[in-house]
């Protein structure tokens, strides 16, 4: 008899969590058979306790806020949607800060027969530029930056240090810029 995907759903949430000793005491509570636990997990790519850890974390958190008063438990939740919040803020200025690198290295690209030394040295301030607007706290952008010449790779570089480099070398920054 095929599982209703309810009924799957709750295998796996189940199985994810570590609610059980081992695989055979879940079949046994869902009364399937351990073949079909193995197809589920395999069809639905997870393994047995994959979120144990945030069961352990839950758990903790929960006997640390059980000696706080109401006052500071509200605090605290606060706080914690607050650092969400801000990291999710966070993440969708990297998300800008990509695409605007993006857009510029197509600029570079699509125009790299008519790049100069100054047009670099333009093009990399305008990024800048276009950096502290976007992300006004931090108006630091970085380069994921290959030099050839000394065998490096994977050196991160400020759009400055990056700047200073394509000029040193004398070559233009889309060189550089991976």
């Amino acid at each position: 008899m095929a599982l209703k995907q309810s009924k799957k759903d709750k295998i796996i949430a189940d199985a994810k969590a570590g609610r059980f000793k081992n695989v055979t005491d879940l079949c046994k509570k869902h009364k399937i058979a351990r073949k079909t636990y193995y197809e589920l997990e395999k069809s639905n790519n997870f393994k047995f306790r994959d979120n144990a850890g945030i069961v352990e974390a839950s758990l903790i958190l929960e006997q640390a806020k059980s000696n706080k008063s109401v006052t500071e438990i509200k605090a605290i939740e606060q706080a914690v949607k607050e650092r969400i919040s801000t990291t999710e803020l966070d993440n969708e200025i990297m998300l800008n800060n990509r695409k605007l690198a993006k857009l510029f290295q197509a600029i570079i690209l699509k125009n790299k027969d008519d790049i100069t030394l100054k047009n670099v040295k333009s093009l990399t301030g305008s990024v800048k530029d276009l950096e502290s607007m976007v992300n006004p706290q931090n108006s630091k952008t970085e380069f994921n930056v290959t030099q050839n010449n000394n065998n490096q790779s994977g050196v991160i570089l400020t759009l400055d240090e990056a700047r200073e480099k394509a000029l040193s070398l004398g070559v233009p920054l889309e060189v550089l810029v991976k």
